[in-house]
């Protein structure tokens, strides 16, 4: 079995991530902005890290920031493609979880992503009108469905607000993962058990039996 997971993985890392001049430009770029910084780091130190000339860089990507954006794009596709691996059964809520348990975890795979993510690519204007925003937005909208087949189901309150729930959602892995690697950077969290009580948190909050219309705040 352990051979087999192994085999697997190889597989995965082969088809998902190619290792071609672009990327390990991207690669290179991801290290150095994550830990110089995204305006220390600059073009000829990442060339020289992805061992292409600095010409090369150029020949896929206009400038430092097109770089940057491109970084995020091919992320959020293959966390698309993760999360058809992930369903494997109908029941909504369960796959609701396992959305969100999902999402934090392919983060925390690739710490050096997470940092350029919340420090500067979120943050960025110009992300949110890149091909890297619609890619992410595709994703982030799967969570949008999974709680309308809970409503659908009869399994939650009719009246919720996706966009918000959404957004409640992202609001907290930001919070959360900011608090592990850059405001406390160093303390030791349970973050597995802290993933898993958001989920749930969340879950429980649309279920249909804590939307009593008889109850009166």
């Amino acid at each position: 079995m352990r051979l087999l997971e192994q085999m697997l993985l190889l597989k995965y890392r082969s088809e998902i991530h190619p290792m071609g001049k672009k990327h390990r430009i991207l690669q290179a770029a991801v290290q150095l902005f994550a830990k110089k910084g995204y305006s220390k780091a600059t073009i000829s130190q990442i060339a020289r890290k992805a061992d292409v000339a600095e010409g090369t860089v150029y020949e896929y990507f206009k400038n430092k920031e097109d770089l940057l954006l491109s970084i995020s794009e091919g992320r959020f596709k293959n966390h698309l493609e993760q999360l058809k691996l992930t369903f494997t059964n109908n029941d909504s809520k369960k796959k609701l979880r396992l959305f969100m348990q999902n999402h934090f975890q392919q983060y925390l795979d690739d710490h050096d992503f997470l940092v350029v993510f919340l420090t500067n690519i979120q943050f960025n204007r110009r992300f949110y009108k890149s091909r890297a925003y619609k890619s992410q937005y595709k994703y982030v909208m799967e969570l949008e469905r999974l709680v309308q087949g809970i409503i659908d189901d009869g399994n939650a309150a009719p009246d919720i607000n996706l966009r918000v729930f959404r957004n409640m959602f992202l609001g907290a892995f930001t919070h959360m993962t900011l608090r592990w690697f850059m405001v406390n950077h160093g303390r030791k969290y349970n973050k597995m058990e802290e993933i898993e009580k958001v989920a749930g948190l969340l879950s429980d909050a649309i279920s249909l039996r804590n939307h009593d219309p008889d109850i009166v705040a």
